[in-house]
């Protein structure tokens, strides 16, 4: 491990620390352990999306660096290999995403809303977009 790599994580413990610190002090001796409750029943989410997401970023980094040891490379880029079928895997994904977002908002209000519909049609050009950077840009 580097010393980068221990000076972030060294960060990473303090600023954990004092979160925690400053959590106990506001909510816990200041008498609103209720308040507390019900902040990380509706922030629960958030936090599993983050921690998901950081978890992955820390896996990542550590791929990267066993892959430049591994194979000597010094350049940043991947090569993919992509054929037909994969980008009909991809077109699969890029319109069942939108149909399953609609489907889930019908089958559990029983009708469609407004923000339901925004959420497909944001899902849909994500994908989209993500489909195109990676198909659009081989070389021929």
């Amino acid at each position: 491990m580097s010393a980068r790599d221990q000076i972030q994580l060294f960060l990473e413990m303090c600023l954990t620390v004092i979160a925690v610190i400053i959590f106990i002090k506001v909510f816990m001796v200041g008498d609103r352990v209720l308040i507390a409750a019900s902040l990380l029943k509706g922030m629960s989410p958030i936090i599993i999306l983050i921690g998901v997401a950081y978890m992955k970023l820390r896996y990542s980094q550590y791929d990267q660096k066993r892959y430049k040891i591994e194979t000597g490379a010094s350049d940043e880029e991947y090569v993919l290999y992509l054929n037909y079928y994969h980008k009909i895997a991809s077109d699969l994904v890029l319109f069942s995403v939108p149909i399953l977002i609609l489907s889930i908002a019908l089958f559990s209000n029983a009708e469609l809303d407004k923000e339901d519909i925004i959420q497909a049609a944001t899902a849909f050009v994500l994908v989209y977009y993500w489909q195109g950077m990676l198909f659009k840009r081989r070389e021929r």
